[in-house]
């Protein structure tokens, strides 16, 4: 069985969430690096930043504040998905880089919740880590071996079909919730019914896993939505 991990969290920096908004680059917009009036606008790991330049926190509504913290938590979590993300979102707008097409799919109640007393709550199984038109594999199943710390990855040969192609290519992202850290591991391509095994880090708890398949073309230009998998 194949074991292949193609990318990690760990290599990835996070960005930090000093930040008041992200705006859409336009060719008017494009060249602004400089400060107008109270804003200061930069671009940062492919976002396009506007903020103020006194550095207080503006945010003075209940509802502002909740929006300003989840903003503060989908940054965060787009570091620890970006070994997905950065293949997972090939249809976007030309403006926008796999940073911004992330934090939109994310940055909702539905992904990332926000109580009154501003606790944050992350709902794994809501986060989009790939998004596209493109179909996963009809069955596809997953099974967890605490002892050897092994994940085994299984789908149904499948050949062309709608939205649908032979030579697709299979992905996981696997995140360690607790330690905020993610793998990626490749799974073959669609036509390919091998069973998949990956072994997991040895420091990484087994039940504090979350798991995500995704598909995209072979030529990377097109991906389905990502889907949370359950172990068996």
């Amino acid at each position: 069985m194949k074991n292949k991990t193609l990318n990690s969290s760990k290599n990835l920096q996070p960005m930090t969430a000093t930040c008041f908004a992200i705006f859409e680059s336009t060719p008017i917009t494009e060249n602004v690096r400089k400060s107008i009036s109270n804003q200061t606008f930069y671009t940062m790991r492919g976002l396009n930043i506007a903020r103020k330049k006194n550095g207080k926190n503006s945010s003075k509504t209940q509802a502002q504040m909740v929006q300003r913290t989840r903003w503060t938590k989908v940054l965060d979590l787009e570091a620890l998905f970006e070994p997905a993300s950065q293949i997972g979102f090939p249809r976007r707008k030309t403006t926008e880089t796999y940073h911004n097409a992330f934090m939109s799919a994310n940055t909702n109640a539905e992904a990332v919740s926000v109580s009154e007393d501003l606790e944050v709550t992350v709902n794994y199984p809501e986060i989009l880590c790939a998004q596209g038109r493109l179909k996963l594999p009809r069955s596809l199943s997953i099974s967890a071996e605490a002892e050897t710390r092994t994940l085994t990855f299984t789908h149904a040969a499948e050949g062309n079909g709608c939205r649908r192609y032979a030579n697709d290519q299979l992905y996981a992202l696997v995140v360690e919730t607790t330690l905020e850290d993610s793998e990626l591991y490749e799974l073959g391509t669609r036509s390919e019914s091998e069973p998949v095994a990956v072994t997991l880090p040895e420091d990484w708890d087994m039940d504090s896993l979350a798991i995500y398949v995704f598909a995209t073309t072979a030529d990377g230009k097109k991906a389905s939505n990502s889907k949370y998998l359950e172990t068996a």
